[in-house]
């Protein structure tokens, strides 16, 4: 450290006490001014008997100072014994006066020094400040904005926060500095420019993590030549600081690179190339929404404050015997809750894959409410989709939910689904998406259009010689490959007339596909940002859901209330024959069906299988002055979708704020062990066999292959 002035000395002693607070070493250069009174019968030290000696050999005398606030400071010299009191804020001279400590001193002594005040610019920097006062500030330090001006005394909560506000500053008015010294107590840096006197130092505070800044030369006298074209402090990760703005409040929002660059060159004056940009944007996104590795560390904590937050929550971690990550299970109290009461038992699961750093899978069961609106159950973090993880997630999803009657679970036509349902939930109905055969239909057979309609139509007929009718057509195609390839799947997988249990009107897993969607660029994140962003989604849609189930006025949900008046005016031209008292001959034109209202039945099969009356059924209803919403199940009423989306779901707070106990915050879950590719990760998905090639449609312009945000064609003008 260069010591030229007053300054510079206090604050040596200031940053001595800051390192070793009880005892440092303290040079004092004696004078002839600094006069001395001896008392006689002293022999040593050049003749100290005689009264008029005076210090004119002695260059300086060593003190050992022992601190403590305003106490007096224990002074000793190779040959006596001294006791200064020193008042370090206020006294503006120290006396030092004679400790006896023998019986029979050797002598006596009685110095004044006369302390030269220091100057008003350093005495405001409290280089001298007390352990208490530094205490105070502490308590009262506010955020530093970093578009204002550093000041002298300005406290930063860590020596990274104060780098990244000189860097900010550096790079808004233009200059460059070098780091002189960085220690985990002192930041020292100066212009690049060694003749420019620009400097600044800061020491950490004593017992605390801020640092101060003590002294600050705020001139330049640099010439412009030492600038770089790419601004030395201009790193990706203060870009990253500048821009995560972009990436905070939301996941949807495109922000690339080459934005990054425009922005930095328009409002920081900084050039620079695409990588620092890309890592720049990396950064940004690691500020803005955690690391991956930090991401699996707290990871149990989180889990720990979700089930504290919410009741009934099931979370689950399964790790390998080194602690590495393995698989995920969330299922929030109040979707389950949710669904055991209120939501027909028919649940869509699918996998897709994860976007970030270890990849991975994401497995998601879904139901419907009243209204046709997805209702998120379950989700899972996984390897891969194949028998372990599959049968893994549906273990746990059977713990959560328990034993529920008529349950049905509709997916693709992937093995491994279609082995763990049989062997976790052997009472449980699986039915394929009409969907995805319908994709393996065009490709084996081609896209032909006669084809899939007479499949779709099929598939979705009530009854069963309606269904065999559409197949004898659909076995006239192709010399009878395409029956033959339906009939392998099995009839009983995809057609609801051949169905055993109840899928009411729900014939595909678009509702799992759907949640998938949603999460486009949320899977991207971090696992534990990731959870939370679901978590976030079902807080905002129960919350909406809540408040329009709460404003409805009629007995069935709107989409229910819809069918069931769509129905009833099928049935006004419709004769009745009445058979017994609850039993009905409805006489539709050429055709006739019985409906009995106790048993809640039709021969036409759609109000057996919908839990909805049909147009016979409301016919029957009216007939009979019976309500037709009596004839409703209840999972179609306003109030089962009131209830299931009655309870709130609560947020886990700021990690700051998090209360778990001592075991899991020891216990630190590693990533996956995953190869990592290098290289730009994949984030597009590849196809399934079948899929059309969706071409996207710019609303701006009207081009093909991109959309209005990432547009870039002029527009003419007219």
């Amino acid at each position: 450290m260069e010591i030229v002035d007053n300054e510079d000395v206090a604050s040596w002693v200031y940053d001595s006490l800051s390192v070793q607070p009880n005892k440092i070493p303290l040079y004092i250069t004696l004078e002839r001014s600094l006069s001395r009174s001896v008392s006689e019968g002293s022999q040593d030290m050049n003749n100290r008997s005689d009264p008029s000696f005076q210090y004119d050999d002695v260059d300086s005398t060593i003190f050992s100072t022992e601190l403590d606030d305003q106490s007096p400071i224990a002074v000793s010299s190779p040959h006596e014994q001294i006791i200064v009191n020193f008042d370090l804020d206020n006294a503006d001279n120290v006396s030092y006066g004679s400790r006896e400590e023998d019986e029979n001193p050797t002598h006596g002594v009685e110095i004044n020094v006369s302390v030269q005040p220091l100057d008003d610019n350093f005495a405001s920097s409290s280089s001298y400040r007390s352990k208490k006062r530094r205490t105070e500030d502490f308590e009262n330090v506010t955020i530093v904005d970093t578009n204002e001006d550093i000041l002298v005394v300005q406290l930063y909560p860590s020596k990274k926060a104060l780098k990244q506000h000189l860097g900010m500053l550096a790079i808004r008015k233009n200059y460059e500095f070098k780091v002189k010294r960085s220690t985990s107590d002192q930041f020292e840096v100066g212009c690049l420019d060694p003749s420019c006197k620009w400097r600044l130092r800061a020491v950490k505070l004593q017992e605390l993590t801020y640092f101060e800044v003590r002294k600050f030369h705020n001139e330049h006298s640099c010439s412009l030549d030492i600038m770089h074209r790419d601004h030395r402090q201009a790193s990706s990760s203060l870009i990253g600081q500048f821009v995560k703005s972009k990436f905070e409040g939301g996941t949807s929002r495109i922000y690339r690179p080459r934005d990054i660059i425009d922005d930095a060159r328009v409002q920081l004056g900084v050039n620079m190339g695409y990588n620092k940009a890309w890592r720049a944007r990396e950064a940004a996104l690691e500020i803005a929404r955690g690391s991956p590795e930090g991401s699996f560390a707290i990871l149990l904590a989180y889990c720990a404050m979700l089930e504290r937050k919410n009741q009934g929550t099931i979370t689950h971690i399964e790790t390998d015997e080194h602690n590495h990550f393995l698989y995920f299970f969330m299922a929030i109290g109040a979707s389950i809750r949710g669904f055991r009461d209120s939501m027909r038992p028919v649940i869509a699961i699918d996998g897709t894959f994860l976007k970030g750093k270890y990849f991975g899978t994401m497995f998601v069961a879904a139901c419907q409410d009243g209204e046709n609106q997805i209702y998120p159950l379950a989700f899972g973090v996984v390897d891969s989709e194949n028998d372990a993880s599959w049968s893994w997630f549906l273990t746990k999803l059977r713990g959560a939910i328990g034993v529920v009657e008529n349950l049905v679970f509709i997916s693709d036509r992937h093995g491994s689904i279609a082995k763990a349902v049989d062997i976790v939930f052997p009472e449980a109905h699986h039915g394929a998406c009409i969907f995805h055969i319908a994709n393996n239909l065009q490709s084996k057979f081609g896209k032909k259009r006669k084809i899939l309609m007479l499949y779709h139509t099929a598939a979705k007929k009530y009854q069963v010689s309606e269904f065999n009718t559409l197949m004898d057509d659909i076995r006239k195609i192709k010399d009878g490959e395409v029956c033959k390839y339906l009939e392998d799947i099995g009839c009983h997988k995809w057609a609801r007339a051949h169905f055993m249990g109840y899928r009411y009107n729900m014939m595909t897993s678009n509702i799992a596909e759907s949640m998938n969607a949603k999460l486009k660029e949320a899977r991207k994140l971090p696992i534990t940002a990731l959870m939370d962003h679901l978590r976030e989604v079902l807080q905002q849609w129960f919350v909406e859901r809540r408040d329009a189930a709460n404003s409805l006025n009629t007995h069935l949900t709107k989409w229910a209330e819809n069918k069931v008046r769509k129905n009833n005016n099928s049935g006004l031209h419709m004769r009745v024959s009445p058979i017994d008292l609850y039993a009905f001959q409805i006489h539709d034109q050429s055709q006739t069906f019985t409906v009995d209202l106790n048993n809640m039945t039709c021969t036409c099969r759609e109000f057996d299988l919908d839990r909805l009356p049909c147009a016979h059924a409301t016919i029957a209803c009216r007939f009979k002055g019976v309500s037709v919403y009596s004839m409703c199940s209840q999972f179609y009423t306003a109030n089962a979708l009131m209830l299931a989306y009655a309870e709130p779901i609560w947020p886990v707070g700021n990690k700051s704020e998090w209360d778990v106990s001592q075991d899991v915050q020891n216990k630190i879950v590693l990533p996956p062990i995953r190869q990592v590719i290098p290289g730009r990760r994949k984030t597009v998905r590849i196809p399934s066999v079948g899929d059309d090639a969706i071409r996207k449609k710019c609303t701006r312009c009207g081009g093909a292959g991109h959309n209005r945000a990432t547009c870039k064609n002029p527009i003419p003008l007219d």
